[in-house]
């Protein structure tokens, strides 16, 4: 369950046709998440469900639920990334943030950082994804 200060930030930026949409599509969103072997009951799983991508701003985008198949093929092919990981953003400028579905932590790499990630050498910005909200938070606020 995410921290009550993480979904009071979600919620601070609500935009009601797009909440309305979230919550509509949420039976859609349960079978995406669980084909990506995602729990629904997860930190990830909530946010999805409940508050949806734009809900947490910040200098690049958290893809859509819809979007993370996708770019998860696009990783696993294009950086031969292993299986585990998912891209919780796009690439653009050189990077991404990644999440370890085995054990939940992400990272924030630029693509020369990919193989010290691999051999451990990276730390993740949050080692679940309710700490990479708060990472998220607060690279926001330094940048407001």
């Amino acid at each position: 369950m995410l921290p009550t200060h993480i979904t009071d930030w979600l919620k601070s930026f609500d935009y009601a046709s797009y909440t309305e949409a979230i919550r509509e599509a949420q039976p859609e969103t349960r079978k995406t998440l669980e084909a990506l072997s995602l729990s629904p009951e997860s930190e990830i799983g909530e946010f999805y469900l409940n508050y949806g991508a734009l809900s947490a701003p910040g200098w690049y985008e958290i893809l859509e639920v819809e979007d993370l198949a996708d770019m998860a093929d696009y990783i696993h092919e294009e950086f031969e990334l292993p299986e585990r990981f998912i891209a919780l953003t796009a690439h653009e400028g050189g990077g991404f943030s990644l999440m370890d579905r085995d054990s939940g932590a992400v990272y924030d790499v630029t693509f020369d950082e990919i193989d010290d990630m691999l051999g451990g050498r990276v730390e993740p910005v949050g080692k679940s994804f309710a700490e990479y909200l708060e990472w998220r938070r607060t690279k926001r606020n330094e940048t407001a």
